[in-house]
């Protein structure tokens, strides 16, 4: 019979918050880690099988790999990238209604 568990009980086996489970499970769609992907219940709930979290952490326990971050570095890139997009999509709106936001 197969284990499954939900996501709160993934956080609690690892130690870690729901959070974060959201946030490796993201980056592993993303390609940035390994993380076991969740299977749906009805489009609802995330679930994972007990057997692939188990195998996940022998394999990161096997080839002692450090915690699941991406690189500070990729995550700035990424932070820099959202905030430039946020600032021109700003401006470009202002722009369409009128506004300027540096009055001469």
């Amino acid at each position: 019979m197969v284990n499954i568990m939900k996501k709160k009980d993934v956080a609690k086996s690892l130690g870690i918050s729901c959070p974060t489970v959201d946030r490796w499970s993201d980056e592993t769609r993303q390609g940035l880690n390994d993380f076991p992907l969740a299977f749906t219940q009805r489009g609802r709930r995330q679930l994972w099988t007990a057997d692939a979290i188990e195998e996940w952490i022998e394999r990161r326990q096997a080839t002692a790999q450090p915690p699941v971050v991406a690189s500070a570095t990729r995550r700035m890139k990424a932070a820099t990238k959202e905030q430039k997009w946020r600032q021109e999509a700003t401006e470009k709106a202002m722009e369409r209604h009128g506004l300027n936001r540096n009055p001469k």
